[in-house]
């Protein structure tokens, strides 16, 4: 389940940054692929489906560790 601020803006404490709302809602409307994407289906399917979830997850973690970087890099 997506974290979410109590508050109105962002806030740094609960790990959202300066574009948290954007986030929040990115985060919101994952989840809710996530639950469609598993709603019906076998397990079996439902447990491929999450591993491609994961696997996308992680190179795009990996694209966000590589452009971090070059962004150090180059300041």
């Amino acid at each position: 389940m997506p974290r979410r601020s109590r508050g109105g803006g962002s806030s740094h404490a609960d790990g959202v940054g300066d574009h948290g709302g954007r986030r929040r809602v990115t985060l919101q409307l994952e989840g809710e692929t996530l639950r469609l994407a598993l709603s019906g289906g076998s397990l079996r399917d439902n447990e491929r489906r999450l591993t491609e979830m994961i696997n996308q997850l992680q190179q795009l973690r990996d694209q966000l560790l590589v452009q971090q970087r070059l962004q150090m890099v180059s300041a």
